[in-house]
């Protein structure tokens, strides 16, 4: 399945306060009915009637994607911001074929291997109550030159996540593990359902979802939104790379990429040869050293620093990497009420955006969240803590 944004005829959407609203059409004017239409990452969804319209309530969501899917036709991903009128035409064409992706003729041993490497970086290494229901609608290449391990799925994932209470149907766009950047890099839409369950499954969902949420990216970004980072126990600190001299330049770096890569063509038997000295050496300093190192320059950042506010919008915006610590409590149930851990644990993150600037919304989403890198704890988490962005905080 391809997952398009296009800007042409026949869809109209209106956006308000409270909802969204439109209709939906084929390439050839026709309505279509029961396209599935939800917000991204949250449980607010409906669908088009015979008619191809649809409408959805959308309480206090101000900033997200819209997506429109019905088996058959190219998924439509379509950014909104409800503080603006928007008027849009667009048409849901007929799904072309998926690209395959080419899978090696690997051991049931090596297969293994990439699963769990897949569910490990995707779902989180400790996934107790957390699986894939339809794995085998995944496909996985190895790019041997580059060192990366791909994955794509013909199909939405079906994922039970029982630690938290919910069902997710994820659309999975791109997935790569870069071996050599030490880096996974993943993109995709998501819904989720509440699950059904009696009082004790619900208390332990509650219990569990104020773990997951309490010092997330989620809690962060929601604070910084209202402006009450420091209320809500975040320190934010200015930190700065100094790059290491002797770590491999880009062009030493490159000079070891070409001779790898030059070695696996003329080598197909994978015969080790003696390496040259000089690609032996910048191997070296690329294993030992670090790129650069980290200076904290400023502590206690302030909140105006972070966020400005321009044209009804919230605005968070950092040259440098931003040191983020917070005291994690846990929550437990005992004595038929929410108990809160006397001694935080405290827990840091590092947020990297090159200075780009990214809109704020009060459900804690962000515009572009490609472009922002977590470093440290919020790099951990995985789908396993995902909330939906209409999850609502009660103790």
């Amino acid at each position: 399945m391809r997952f398009l944004l296009i800007m042409v005829s026949f869809f109209s959407l209106t956006l308000n306060a409270q909802s969204i609203f439109g209709n939906i059409v084929s390439e050839n004017g026709k309505p279509i009915e029961g396209v599935s239409v939800y917000i991204d990452g949250s449980a607010k969804a409906t669908q088009s009637d015979t008619s191809g319209n649809f409408e959805m309530m959308i309480s206090n969501l101000k900033l997200g994607n819209l997506v429109f899917k019905k088996e058959g036709y190219e998924t439509i991903i379509h950014p909104f911001n409800a503080n603006k009128n928007q008027k849009l035409k667009v048409i849901l064409s007929k799904e072309t074929l998926i690209e395959e992706v080419k899978l090696l003729q690997y051991s049931d041993r090596l297969y293994d291997r990439f699963i769990h490497r897949f569910l490990d970086e995707f779902l989180g290494s400790n996934r107790d109550g957390v699986t894939i229901k339809n794995p085998k609608t995944l496909i996985f290449a190895f790019d041997k030159e580059q060192n990366i391990i791909r994955a794509k799925a013909k199909k939405p994932l079906l994922i039970e996540n029982r630690w938290l209470g919910y069902t997710i149907e994820y659309n999975l766009i791109s997935f790569a593990i870069d071996n050599q950047q030490k880096m996974t890099t993943y993109t995709g839409t998501s819904f989720f359902k509440p699950m059904k369950g009696g009082a004790k499954n619900q208390r332990a969902w509650h219990i569990n979802r104020l773990n997951a949420y309490y010092g997330s990216a989620m809690h962060f970004f929601r604070s910084a939104y209202h402006q009450q980072l420091d209320k809500e126990g975040f320190i934010c600190n200015r930190i700065v790379k100094i790059p290491n001299k002797n770590y491999p330049s880009l062009e030493e770096q490159q000079m070891v990429e070409n001779f790898r890569a030059s070695f696996i063509k003329s080598n197909p038997s994978q015969i080790v040869l003696q390496i040259p000295n000089e690609i032996s050496d910048i191997q070296s300093r690329m294993r030992k050293e670090s790129p650069y190192t980290l200076a904290l320059t400023e502590h206690k950042v302030p909140i105006e620093k972070l966020i400005t506010k321009n044209d009804n919008e919230t605005i968070f915006r950092f040259e440098d990497l931003l040191g983020v610590v917070y005291p994690k409590y846990t929550y437990r149930w005992a004595n038929n009420k929410v108990i809160k851990s006397e001694i935080p644990i405290h827990i840091s993150t590092m947020i990297e955006t090159n200075g780009k600037a990214f809109i704020l919304s009060r459900e804690g989403n962000y515009t572009d969240p490609d472009q922002m890198l977590f470093h440290d704890d919020w790099a951990k988490d995985k789908l396993q803590v995902l909330l939906p962005l209409d999850y609502e905080v009660e103790e």
